[in-house]
């Protein structure tokens, strides 16, 4: 490909998108409801009515020694409380906590290793304006899909009450926007500190990463890629260099073997890089080709070899974007798109990161989903898992440690494929993570169906209090 040229496919709809951008985004029409407004809100208001009195009886339990230590919760029934028949998130209402600070915007911050920005104290940040932001116009944006069905809803059962209460605390002491507890693909309660809708759009950070181990999933099984197909056999301009000896697996894993980032970095790439191929006049593949991204990083005695060690960094998902557009002979966000979006029916236009000739550099942390899509999508990943398929069995490798991550996490000690495991303060997880406490957790136990789901403007430096909650709820599921 020509230096600086455009994407092969973007050719034949480069006059076409120029003029969609004139056009404001469309949503997506969704089923006609069966009630009125009027019954919409009545059962919100049943369903918020029975969730107070769940934790009034909790709290009443608890009442006659104040000043005791909290006793276990001993449920009186395993049966959820049932607001009304068709109860959905189309008239279930977020629960709103009053936020400990107002988030900051990308103005406000600082800039750290990378590039990213840090807030106050120097804490780990991904300001409201990127959070919930919507990319750059030349970024890949699918089609609205009418008519997808709504999630379900559910009342908390008198078990779960405890932990919602826990969550509704959490939420009010750090720096998050939005909480989701779900459990048997339905939702039992989400929490935000404000501003957070369903259709409020909220960006992966680096739990992009997971969508891109998901596509080359999605790939391997249809017979396009193989976990031990060497990078070289897809990307010619590698030949002959470090990163090209690396396989799907090695990449995968974060394990390619070159450059490895300073310290406190996250990303791998200068500012300067990104200005010139991710956000000017380069692209993506011309990047992989330059010598500090394609370089062996430098063992005590000799060059890392691929697959001999974990080094978290943008290049090697980059490097599965690419591997997977060469394999599918379709861009990458194009395959992301009819493979996976589709597949867990987005509703609302999903916006993935791109270079301006179409390269899917967002694999590394730019997907843009509205809340209830990255909930459709959470559900999906944890059906999935479950399946004797080969992309159940792809799921499940993904969620185990492939190799060991030490150091980078705190109390994550493993990383699957583009996915973190081992985490000491939830065991029996695997977690999609991103920059500022970007959160998915599954299970790994193939009979709980509860997955927690967290997006934030700085949570990362709260772990120790978010980790507990999680566990606390996915140890519900299973039983």
């Amino acid at each position: 490909m020509l230096r600086g040229a455009l994407h092969p496919f973007m050719k034949p709809v480069a006059r076409l998108a120029s003029l969609c951008l004139l056009a404001l985004p469309v949503w997506a029409v969704g089923a006609s409801l069966a009630n009125s407004d009027a019954q919409d809100d009545d059962l919100a208001a049943l369903h918020e009515q029975r969730t107070q009195e769940v934790l009034r009886d909790m709290a009443a339990s608890g009442s006659a020694a104040t000043a005791a230590p909290p006793r276990p919760l001993t449920p009186t029934s395993t049966e959820p409380a049932r607001p009304g028949a068709g109860l959905d998130h189309r008239s279930f209402r977020i629960r709103e906590v009053t936020p400990s600070t107002k988030p900051l915007t990308f103005k406000e911050t600082q800039a750290g290793p990378g590039g990213l920005p840090l807030g106050k104290s120097g804490a780990i940040y991904l300001p409201e304006d990127w959070l919930v932001g919507d990319g750059q116009p030349w970024h890949y944006r699918s089609a609205p899909r009418a008519g997808v069905a709504p999630v379900a809803v559910r009342s908390p059962r008198v078990e779960e009450a405890k932990v919602i209460e826990q969550a509704q605390a959490l939420m009010g002491r750090v720096e998050s926007r939005a909480m989701v507890l779900i459990a048997d693909g339905a939702i039992v309660e989400a929490i935000s500190t404000g501003g957070i809708q369903f259709n409020t759009r909220l960006l992966s950070a680096s739990m992009g990463k997971t969508v891109a181990a998901l596509a080359a999933g999605k790939a391997v099984c249809a017979g396009h890629l193989k976990m031990d197909q060497r990078v070289d056999s897809l990307l010619p301009g590698l030949v002959g260099k470090d990163l090209g000896a690396a396989t799907l697996r090695d990449v995968l894993m974060m394990a390619s073997g070159t450059t490895e980032p300073s310290q406190g970095d996250y990303v791998g790439t200068l500012p300067q890089e990104v200005r010139h191929y991710l956000e000017g006049p380069g692209n993506l593949e011309q990047l992989l080709e330059t010598p500090r991204q394609s370089t062996a990083q430098r063992g005590v005695f000799s060059k890392l070899k691929p697959g001999e060690r974990f080094s978290y960094k943008s290049r090697d998902p980059h490097v599965v974007a690419m591997m997977i557009e060469r394999a599918v002979g379709m861009p990458a966000t194009r395959w992301v798109d009819e493979q996976l979006l589709r597949a867990f029916n987005a509703e609302h236009p999903v916006i993935l990161g791109t270079d301006r000739s179409g390269y899917f550099h967002g694999a590394a942390g730019v997907v843009r989903m509205t809340l209830i899509d990255w909930i459709r999508f959470a559900i999906y990943v944890d059906q999935q898992r479950r399946g004797d398929t080969c992309f159940g069995r792809f799921i499940r490798d993904m969620g185990t440690t492939q190799i060991r991550a030490p150091g980078l996490m705190n109390s994550i000690g493993g990383y699957g494929y583009l996915t973190w495991t081992d985490n000491t303060l939830a065991p029996n997880s695997f977690w999609a993570a991103g920059y500022g406490g970007q959160r998915i957790a599954w299970s790994t136990d193939p009979n709980n169906q509860r997955v927690f789901v967290l997006f934030s403007n700085s949570a990362d430096r709260h772990v120790d209090q978010i980790y507990p909650v999680a566990r606390a709820w996915l140890a519900l599921g299973g039983k």
